[in-house]
């Protein structure tokens, strides 16, 4: 089953997921997992709402250089035969 037809299945089903009592949640549940294959505690955050169904943005460090300063930078790392950051700095 791929992802998109995963993702309408879950839609489809919310609705009548959230208006279900406990018991019908749980049968509900148990219908949708072994359609999608998912664990049960990530098929109950996707049919709850406030699901996120975007992708993380992975955390890092911001550029500190941008366009032509980074040009100019690899020329220079070029000229001193690509030595690393630490010698860079003492040349």
């Amino acid at each position: 089953m791929s992802q998109r037809s995963k993702r309408e299945l879950a839609e489809a089903i919310q609705p009548r997921y959230l208006k279900g009592n406990k018991k019908e949640k749980g049968r509900i549940l148990d219908e949708f997992v072994a359609v999608t294959g998912y664990h049960r505690k990530h098929a109950n955050r996707v049919l709850n709402p406030g699901w996120k169904t975007k992708g993380f943005k992975s955390p890092g460090r911001k550029k500190v250089y941008q366009g032509e300063v980074v040009l100019a930078l690899e020329k220079v790392w070029d000229i001193y035969g690509r030595i690393c950051s630490k010698r860079l700095t003492m040349a």
